[in-house]
């Protein structure tokens, strides 16, 4: 599986037109594949209960960017990503989780 594959999931659903701009829009977006690293850290995200079992796409999102060092993750995503506790609470358990990887 692949976080592009999951981004166009995502962005293909709901209103159709506005579906179809959101999937112009990643076109180019290079793609990484989600390796065990990943896996285990979103795991981990989830084990922590930062994020809920029912949302490992959205764990996968955060654990793509820290394994990768991806700077800025862009997110609508209020309820489990983009949320003043949560976002605390990541960041706090990637320093601690970064030390090994």
């Amino acid at each position: 599986m692949s976080i592009l594959l999951l981004v166009t999931i995502e962005a293909g659903a709901g209103n159709p037109e506005a579906a179809a701009r959101r999937l112009d829009a990643i076109k180019e977006i290079p793609e990484l594949t989600v390796d065990e690293e990943m896996e285990n850290f979103a795991q981990k995200l989830i084990n922590e209960k930062l994020i809920p079992p029912s949302a490992k796409a959205d764990a996968l999102h955060i654990s793509t960017s820290i394994v990768h060092s991806i700077d800025y993750l862009l997110t609508w995503n209020c309820r489990h990503i983009n949320n003043v506790d949560v976002k605390l609470n990541i960041r706090i358990i990637t320093l601690i989780l970064k030390e090994y990887y």
